[in-house]
């Protein structure tokens, strides 16, 4: 994962990310990975107990143990950084555009940031 994030920021930083999404946002959520579900421990109880989850996507993992797992990084716009190395597992992507909560940032979802 470490290389796609490599990747990941200069494609981000190389545009004028301020002009395509205006200047009051700060967090932009880039997906930057796909996980499989069976490497992540636990996961059904994670999902259980997740505010948000949909129950389709319960129900789709209790029937055939898979589900696609998105991994999602917040990018400051202020700094041009990401705010950590590691991201976030999402399993319902927001639609782009929109703004979605990750842990405790507010961030602007913006797919895979090409």
């Amino acid at each position: 994962m470490r290389f796609a994030l490599r990747k990941l920021v200069p494609k981000i930083t190389g545009r004028n990310i301020k002009k395509e999404i205006g200047q009051d946002t700060r967090y932009l959520a880039v997906q930057s990975d796909v996980i499989f579900s069976d490497e992540i421990p636990n996961l059904y109880a994670k999902l259980v107990n997740s505010p948000g989850v949909n129950s389709s996507a319960l129900e789709d993992f209790e029937n055939n143990n898979e589900l696609d797992v998105y991994c999602v990084n917040i990018f400051d716009t202020r700094t041009n950084k990401l705010v950590e190395a590691e991201g976030y597992a999402v399993v319902d992507l927001p639609g782009l555009g929109r703004t979605a909560h990750f842990g405790t940032y507010s961030a602007r979802y913006i797919g895979t940031g090409q």
